[in-house]
């Protein structure tokens, strides 16, 4: 009788370890990585550093008519009022690198929702982009 216990109980915490593994690696998988392809639009640009002169340059010219188009092929577009710039992108966790000819911009990107990330370069300057 002990040993038709025990081995209903061995026999029982394989199933029950089994399933588990099998439903948390199910999980795990069905998670789709974070894409910023598509388009977005600024919502806020703002300078966290003390020295709000340090981006002025940037911060007149980024405004809410501003828009970015992220595509699959690691290129994207920004929109000026009426001119455009293309340039590279390249998302590795939350670094988004940007570069253009020779320049290379190093940011943070965070994504608050499915529709709203912030980019946040090395000098303080925040750029909230919404999905559109």
């Amino acid at each position: 009788m002990q040993k038709e216990i025990i081995a209903t109980i061995a026999v029982a915490s394989v199933i029950i370890i089994g399933a588990s593994c099998k439903w948390f690696a199910s999980k795990a998988t069905n998670k789709q990585p974070f894409s910023i392809v598509g388009k977005w639009q600024v919502d806020t640009v703002y300078q966290l550093a003390n020295d709000g002169t340090k981006n002025w340059f940037a911060l007149a010219f980024l405004d809410t008519t501003t828009r970015f188009k992220f595509n699959a092929d690691s290129t994207f577009s920004m929109l000026f009022k009426e001119d455009s710039t293309v340039a590279n992108y390249l998302l590795h966790g939350d670094t988004l690198l940007i570069k253009q000819d020779s320049l290379k911009i190093t940011n943070l990107l965070v994504k608050t929702n499915d529709s709203l990330i912030t980019i946040t370069s090395k000098d303080s300057f925040v750029i909230s982009l919404k999905c559109q």
